[in-house]
């Protein structure tokens, strides 16, 4: 077995506690099925100059495994990771603490050396607990790149069409003139299986934007859609938008 740690909620009594850990998405071993390869497959799509010194939030960073490896390989200038779940927030601050320590050089055979920086310092990483869908938008743009990866199926399904819509908003007023959103929204048909409270299913019921409306709805605001690809793992769309 490998020794690297990276292979390795709101309480709703009514309903299983076993299911309470899937209630926004929070699987305790996402990345270990997610893919098998030592990094982040998604790390492909993500150009350099979207990152190097600029200002990054990772919505949704979940144990913070990819919110890492962008800090490590594509170098930002500052890194905020935030999650629902405090105890992948707890586990995200522990994998911190292991790349400032260790820096687990045996992650890194899946890129060339000359991908790798030789700066690896990760002082400008912090994780925060965070229920980003319930927080009030920003006093001024905060970031220059956004990530909103595989969490937009959760917020839709704990908030229905208006979280979603306040969520793509507060992102769009958060990002800086010229500033990057990465969206990889997950497809409807999956959200029916995830539906575990009553609530989730009342929301679901009632959903009229659908994730294929995403992109316009960011269009309408004032982006503009830079590139579309298909992640290797899950084979999802990945959106790339520019803010005008």
């Amino acid at each position: 077995m490998s020794n690297n740690p990276y292979l390795a909620h709101r309480q709703r009594k009514q309903y299983n506690p076993q299911k309470q850990q899937q209630l926004h998405g929070n699987y305790p071993f996402y990345y270990g099925y997610r893919h098998t390869t030592r990094l982040d497959p998604r790390l492909l799509i993500l150009k350099p100059e979207w990152f190097q010194n600029k200002r990054m939030l990772d919505i949704g960073c979940h144990s913070g495994i990819l919110t890492l490896e962008i800090a490590f390989l594509l170098q930002p200038k500052s890194v905020l990771g935030v999650d629902i779940d405090p105890q992948l927030i707890q586990q995200a601050r522990s994998h911190l603490r292991v790349w400032r320590t260790q820096q687990y050089q045996e992650t890194m055979d899946y890129f060339p050396l000359s991908c790798v920086p030789y700066d690896r310092s990760t002082a400008n990483v912090n994780f925060r607990l965070c229920d980003y869908a319930n927080e009030p938008f920003p006093l001024a743009p905060e970031y220059d790149v956004i990530l909103l990866l595989s969490i937009t199926k959760w917020i839709h399904l704990n908030g229905g069409d208006g979280a979603i819509k306040y969520v793509l908003k507060k992102v769009y007023h958060s990002l800086s003139k010229g500033g990057i959103l990465v969206l990889e929204p997950q497809p409807f048909e999956g959200y029916k299986k995830r539906v575990q409270s009553e609530e989730m299913q009342h929301y679901y019921d009632r959903i009229k934007f659908y994730p294929d409306d995403f992109e316009g709805f960011l269009v309408a605001l004032g982006m503009t859609v830079l590139e579309k690809q298909t992640s290797l793992d899950f084979k999802r769309p990945v959106i790339v938008l520019k803010k005008d």
